[in-house]
């Protein structure tokens, strides 16, 4: 139920401010779209947005191409399993699938690039995928498994990876960390969580790019013990920060109150004495 006509507008307005801020030159904005904004996807080269979001699409890559910010899509091959059961390795991300594309979701990578280049030609807008992910369990869809997340997010790791893939060194987000037992929708939508609820690693990626340890050969890692003085450090910092602060004002001054009234992005609040 998004007025989707308004979002250039506010899109312009949020990067009119920020560059109004002094040090925020490289922050930039992106709105996630679902691929619920695509009108066709197949044959891939031949896709693009609905119609009726075409336009309101154009104008927003416009504004990311002048900003230099990201066209942001959720791909979700998940959800294309129940239509197409008869390519499950495919959507899964199987070598021995691949055709055309290396994967379900490398075409659907592509769909979004082929959709821009449709509604904005030689835009040159990067895309970066802000959710994808695979539930484990579900009373409806037999395919959520942990054995099928298993194989989906190693061979989404490994393609990342691959040179060849379309998805080569892409910024690519998973969803979620956790699982979340009271969110609403399907029973499937409780399960993406790469974690259990109580913290427990559901997956086995052991091997892959999501458990490499990204510290070289001969270093040491912090043991427990190290993380634990090093947090009590952190925290007796603190304390002693706050102590100062309040010896400071906190006995000098009975009323001290803070004016947020007219503080901006990057202003520092001003005490009234």
């Amino acid at each position: 139920n998004i007025d989707m006509d308004v979002l250039p507008t506010k899109l312009n307005l949020v990067f009119t401010e920020i560059r109004k801020q002094s040090g925020w030159d490289n922050v930039a904005v992106s709105i996630p779209f679902s691929q619920n904004i695509f009108d066709v996807t197949y044959p891939v080269p031949d896709s693009t947005f609905k119609s009726s979001y075409k336009s309101t699409l154009a104008s927003i890559i416009g504004i990311y191409k002048t900003y230099g910010a990201p066209f942001s899509i959720n791909i979700y091959p998940f959800f294309v399993a129940p239509y197409l059961p008869d390519l499950m390795d495919y959507i899964l991300g199987e070598s021995s699938a691949a055709g055309d594309y290396t994967s379900m979701f490398g075409a659907q990578y592509m769909a979004t690039y082929y959709a821009m280049e449709d509604a904005y030609a030689n835009n040159g807008v990067e895309i970066i995928v802000t959710e994808t992910g695979w539930s484990t369990s579900s009373s409806t869809y037999d395919f959520a498994t942990t054995s099928n997340a298993n194989k989906y997010y190693s061979n989404l790791l490994r393609l990342m990876q691959d040179s060849s893939s379309e998805i080569y060194g892409k910024r690519i987000y998973l969803f979620e960390l956790f699982d979340e037992s009271q969110k609403s929708g399907g029973d499937w939508e409780q399960s993406f969580g790469v974690y259990s609820e109580s913290g427990s690693l559901k997956l086995d990626l052991s091997g892959s790019a999501f458990t490499e340890s990204s510290v070289d050969e001969g270093e040491s890692t912090m043991n427990v013990t190290e993380i634990v003085l090093v947090i009590v450090s952190i925290l007796l910092v603190v304390a002693i920060c706050a102590f100062v602060v309040y010896w400071r004002y906190g006995r000098k001054k009975d009323n001290v109150s803070f004016d947020h009234s007219d503080i901006k992005v990057g202003d520092t609040p001003v005490v009234n004495e």
